[in-house]
């Protein structure tokens, strides 16, 4: 099956002189799975995981400072 994931993150990044600067974002990325979408939605660290690897390569998200924390928002089927 395949779904959208949708979520938010956070991100801080150390700036000139030892400033700390946060800034959030939200994203989605799609996904193929054979989980039923009841039990995908349970699985929030796997889908945190992904989300992850979705954003780390991203060259906008790099600028914004390394990643601190995601939330998922929603798990829709395509």
């Amino acid at each position: 099956m395949e779904y959208t994931l949708k979520f938010n993150f956070t991100t801080l990044k150390v700036g000139r002189g030892g400033s700390i600067k946060g800034g959030n974002g939200g994203g989605e990325c799609d996904i193929t799975t054979d989980y039923p979408l009841d039990e995908l939605k349970t699985k929030t660290d796997d889908l945190k995981s992904i989300a992850y690897g979705s954003l780390v390569d991203n060259t906008k998200v790099k600028k914004m400072g390394s990643i601190q924390s995601i939330d998922i928002v929603d798990v829709v089927a395509r």
